[in-house]
């Protein structure tokens, strides 16, 4: 069957978007008003977070600094500074807080709170560096360790847990290939809906939302 023009374009988009591209975007439904730039801790925060596991399946904890949260455990994550990709705020974040130098492996997952709150979860491994212990203890962590997941620990959220349990299925099946943020330059994020799965027959599906509101 031969396609539109129309089913074309989709078709390149689609691929554009299984490659980790991203597409120029000329309509949009947002009023004048509402087109305000992305500015990091202004309109916006991007947080990092890191799940490494050494080659026991321990994964590597940071004890935390803070007041509102001292001496509990968290996994190694932080504020994405203005000017650094996320890669770099994660290598950096990693580096403060447990002493390690990291290289991403893949992201696992992005959590978000509403438009200006977005978190980016990377499974991580360890290329260097050394643990941090109490004596290099700072404002960014007091220590690092690596945890079994069966040793009681004060833990600052339990929502890491879900994070930890990601990342493990990762390393044990892929559920995605490696996906890695793309760097783009650009004044707007503008977000569309895909719904992606795949059926029994391992067909890929995808739903895209026009701006109309109208399915395809």
């Amino acid at each position: 069957m031969e396609l539109t023009e129309e089913q074309q374009q989709v078709e390149q988009q689609v691929e554009m978007l299984l490659a980790g591209q991203g597409s120029e975007v000329t309509t949009y439904d947002v009023g004048p008003d509402q087109r305000r730039p992305v500015t990091l801790r202004k309109s916006v925060t991007y947080i990092v977070c890191a799940v490494i596991f050494n080659e026991k399946e321990e994964v590597l904890m940071v004890q935390e600094a803070k007041q509102d949260c001292f001496k509990q455990w968290y996994l190694p994550a932080g504020r994405v500074e203005v000017g650094e990709s996320l890669e770099e705020a994660l290598r950096r974040e990693v580096k403060e807080e447990a002493g390690f130098d990291c290289q991403p492996i893949t992201l696992l997952l992005i959590q978000e709170q509403g438009p200006q709150w977005i978190r980016f979860i990377f499974l991580a491994e360890v290329t260097g560096g050394s643990m941090k212990c109490l004596s290099a203890a700072d404002r960014e962590s007091l220590q690092a360790s690596w945890w079994d997941r069966q040793t009681v620990l004060p833990l600052r959220g339990r929502d890491i847990l879900q994070l930890i349990d990601c990342g493990l299925r990762y390393r044990g099946s892929p559920g995605h290939p490696v996906t890695l943020p793309v760097d783009l330059s650009c004044r707007h994020v503008v977000q569309r809906l895909v719904l992606v799965f795949i059926s029994t027959e391992q067909q890929l599906w995808m739903l895209l939302l026009k701006g109309n509101k109208d399915p395809r």
